[in-house]
């Protein structure tokens, strides 16, 4: 099966330069063609049974995007119960769980089965190169490499309101102690690095190289490292929400006068404002950077507000968990609509299909190929491992639609010795992406990130199946 991490990410600022796109490198012609022959990947909606007490638990099942049609995929999880959805790792084909129980549960979508990975797991994450992280009742912080838990922090004084991975191997934690909140950075083999941070709302950035704390006056903003950089941006009004873009370029901002503003993440300048019909408590940014979904501050209502024109918000019946609503890769919105779960295209917003009884449930939206059974025959095994080997690696370290500034840093990079390109926009992201190699090893890519100074991640191209 065929798998590409497809996630954005932030960099340095620099200044754009003139010029137009060289013609076509061999890169962009080899992901192009890629393209043209892989198998297709399809928005699905993973299910699991969430409340305890209502019957013996069920099945995972999974549904395809945008109808809701259930997939025919074989999964043995008999009686499993899930409180938490932390996510997917694609390379590796895996869902990672939280239970009732605080028991880490590891879903192999390859074999249908799910295996316990820890014990005693109060809060978990996936960082930026899909390791997880996790915070454990005994005050430890630890993450899961392969099937081992490597400790990273021994001892934790107060609660953890977050956390999260970060770029270079760090870790986000958010403590709130007698004494107040902390911003907590774990750094390998570094004692962590504290800083006392505002009580109101926050945001971390898609790599956790920023965080945004809402102030009654404005918000701050935090760069990590061994020296936390602070710097604030004042508001016309006291901010209520706010979260990052999916490229980490912008902070969009609710504020108590029910205006949504957008702020440049690197000079921190407001780009604009834009009047919402009613007060929300929460922002939550669709993957993709399409739309915005806010909730709404009094009843079951989600705003969906549009970022790539002015059209007006759109108001939704629907209510808010963790897991939705939230958007998938194809455009539609999935929300919890009484005892349902409606799906909504994304352009129109009509709806395309709905799960009854869905809504007692969590659900992951996930960009995932549904079509082969769970059980591999041989033949399918060895030509997955056979593409497998034949992987290529690559540093993907920035992802923008302004062409000319993508291409002024790819050119930067060139000429620090770096082979270097732009990939055009695809139908998955419409943004042009600036990425680093091939390398034949995820090692050998990762050496290079560690290098460069600047966020990443990698980025893999695996040859499709042959096609009869």
């Amino acid at each position: 099966m065929r798998h590409q991490v497809l996630l954005l990410t932030t960099t340095l600022a620099l200044t754009a330069c003139g010029g137009r796109s060289p013609q076509t490198t061999a890169l962009k012609e080899a992901v192009a063609a890629a393209g043209a022959r892989r198998a297709p990947v399809t928005s699905v909606a993973f299910r699991f049974a969430g409340r305890v007490g209502e019957g013996e638990g069920a099945a995972v099942r999974m549904y395809r995007l945008p109808t809701l049609d259930e997939v025919a995929w074989r999964f043995d999880t008999p009686g499993l119960h899930v409180r938490d959805v932390i996510g997917l790792r694609a390379d590796y084909d895996e869902i990672l769980l939280v239970t009732p129980s605080n028991e880490l549960v590891v879903l192999d979508l390859d074999s249908g089965r799910p295996r316990k990975a820890d014990t005693n797991v109060t809060r978990a994450a996936l960082g930026p190169m899909g390791t997880p992280i996790l915070g454990r009742s005994d005050g430890t912080v630890a993450q899961l490499e392969g099937r081992k838990v490597t400790p990273l922090l021994d001892s934790l004084e107060g609660t953890i309101e977050g956390l999260w991975g970060a770029i270079g191997g760090r870790v986000l934690l958010v403590v709130t102690t007698g004494d107040g909140r902390e911003l907590l950075i774990l750094g390998s083999g570094q004692d962590p690095s504290r800083l006392a941070i505002p009580q109101g709302p926050l945001a971390i950035a898609p790599f956790g190289d920023a965080v945004a704390v809402a102030t009654d006056s404005g918000i701050v903003v935090i760069t990590p490292g061994r020296d936390p950089v602070e710097r604030f941006v004042a508001l016309h009004a006291a901010p209520v929400a706010l979260t990052w873009s999916a490229s980490a370029h912008r902070i969009y901002v609710a504020t108590g006068t029910d205006d949504l503003v957008t702020i440049e993440r690197f000079l921190l300048a407001e780009l604009g404002r834009r009047p919402l019909p009613l007060a929300v408590s929460d922002l939550r940014i669709d993957p993709a950077g399409r739309m915005l979904l806010g909730r709404a501050l009094l009843g079951d209502t989600v705003l969906i507000v549009s970022l790539k024109d002015s059209t007006p918000p759109v108001k939704q019946a629907g209510t808010w968990d963790d897991d939705l609503p939230a958007v998938a890769w194809d455009g539609t919105v999935l929300l919890r609509r009484g005892n349902d779960i409606v799906a909504l295209e994304g352009g129109t917003l009509e709806r395309t299909g709905r799960t009854l009884g869905g809504a007692r449930d969590r659900w992951l939206i996930a960009h995932w190929d549904p079509r082969r059974p769970a059980l591999q025959l041989a033949d399918e095994a060895r030509a997955a491992a056979e593409r497998k080997r034949n992987q290529r690696f690559y540093l993907q370290v920035s992802s923008t639609s302004n062409l000319d500034w993508a291409e002024a840093l790819a050119r930067d990079l060139r000429r620090a010795g770096m082979k270097s390109a732009v990939l055009p926009p695809d139908e998955l992201i419409e943004m042009y992406r600036v990425v680093i190699g091939p390398y034949p090893a995820r090692d050998q890519a990762e050496e290079i990130g560690r290098t460069l100074g600047m966020p990443y991640f990698i980025f893999t191209e695996t040859p499709p199946p042959d096609t009869p």
